[in-house]
């Protein structure tokens, strides 16, 4: 997506926002290209316009819009697409990982009350994978664009990606209850 077309999605759901609800995507579509994508002044528009005037309009105008943004298109159909990214307050001291919404990449510290915007994928940190040329394929501690050593083949390796905190991942579970009974009838003998 063009930087372009990327500044009119934002603006569009920034303009769908402050209205909260009171449009359809195609009237604040509408809206919001009448005014070569400018969110103040389509918003001092419809503030100025009477309700019925600004109805009228839109009627006969917004029919022949019909782009439809494909964000909003999915969230119609109920498929909000959905992220796992990494927050970091620096007061506090506290990273974390939570599941946001695509289109708001923004999460609340929960020690110090303060909203955070998502840290990029370059800087984020934690427990990283590593896949090397020979094929050996690794995990552990680092910073993304961080080189580690392969005690494979030897060569530096840079980080393939950030997993996120095992909470947000399905848990597995590795000892079946009988087995935990025998090793720990096991170590009562000892």
């Amino acid at each position: 997506m063009s930087s372009g077309i990327k500044q009119e999605v934002l603006c569009f759901n920034a303009f769908r926002e402050l209205f909260r609800g009171r449009f359809t995507e195609n009237e604040a579509g509408y809206l919001v290209q009448k005014f070569d994508f400018d969110i103040r002044k389509a918003a001092s528009y419809v503030l100025e316009t009477t309700s019925e005037d600004l109805r009228r309009e839109i009627r006969e105008k917004a029919k022949s819009w019909i782009e439809v943004i494909p964000r909003t298109r999915e969230a119609k159909e109920g498929r909000i697409s959905v992220e796992i990214r990494q927050f970091a307050c620096q007061a506090c001291d506290h990273s974390w990982w939570r599941r946001v919404p695509a289109r708001k990449l923004v999460s609340k510290c929960y020690r110090c009350k303060v909203k955070f915007d998502a840290l990029p994928r370059d800087e984020e940190w934690g427990y990283a994978e590593f896949l090397c040329e020979c094929g050996h394929n690794f995990k552990g501690w680092a910073q993304m664009g961080a080189t580690c050593l392969c005690y494979r083949c030897g060569a530096m390796v840079t980080t393939t990606c950030i997993l996120p905190a095992a909470s947000l991942q399905p848990r597995r579970r590795t000892w079946k209850r009988t087995e935990r009974k025998e090793w720990t009838q096991l170590l009562l003998l000892y």
